[in-house]
């Protein structure tokens, strides 16, 4: 299976019982077509924009990263803005978010539309198949604690970023000083 070079999905893949390796994006037809790879984990539009619609039998949707974008700022950097550019900063942010979210469904629709043309099949698990996912890699299991410590600062700090992503709407660097 190709992943990027993302030490997350790696483990994410490993702990769904895959031998994932690190292709680099430019080596990736070749491993599909060699059968050097067998599966890949990228955006739904980068496979279409990518040509990769005539390699592809299915795509699965398992959800392992979500077609968004994030948009981070340094928070020091952020800090020793005066309050007049935070704001400003901020409200760019939010209406680049705002704007940005609103191709994804676009974006994802087209790219269906051209993988299906090309014969793609489209596979969403059932309920009980994707808890079998969650059940093997999801983010509740313990084997994440280390890293969610590690991107987040504590499992509280995790859990109050977790909630922020899921709530509507974009969230600005004033919105959480973790």
């Amino acid at each position: 299976m190709r992943v990027p070079s993302s030490k997350l999905l790696q483990k994410f893949y490993r702990l769904a019982g895959a031998n994932p390796a690190v292709v680099a994006w430019g080596e990736t037809p070749t491993a599909i077509k060699q059968g050097v790879a067998d599966a890949l984990d990228p955006s739904l539009a980068a496979l279409a924009t990518f040509g990769f619609q005539d390699m592809i039998e299915t795509v699965t949707f398992v959800r392992s990263v979500s077609d968004a974008q994030m948009f981070a700022a340094n928070s020091a950097w952020f800090s020793s803005l005066a309050k007049e550019l935070q704001t400003a900063f901020d409200d760019a942010s939010r209406k680049t978010q705002i704007e940005t979210f609103a191709q994804i469904a676009p974006a994802r629709t087209e790219s269906m539309r051209i993988m299906t043309a090309s014969g793609t099949k489209f596979y969403n698990p059932t309920a009980a198949e994707f808890k079998l996912w969650v059940d093997a890699c999801g983010e509740a299991r313990k084997d994440w604690d280390e890293d969610k410590i590690e991107l987040a600062g504590s499992l509280a700090n995790f859990e109050k970023l977790k909630a922020a992503a899921n709530t509507k709407g974009p969230i600005t660097v004033g919105d959480y000083q973790g």
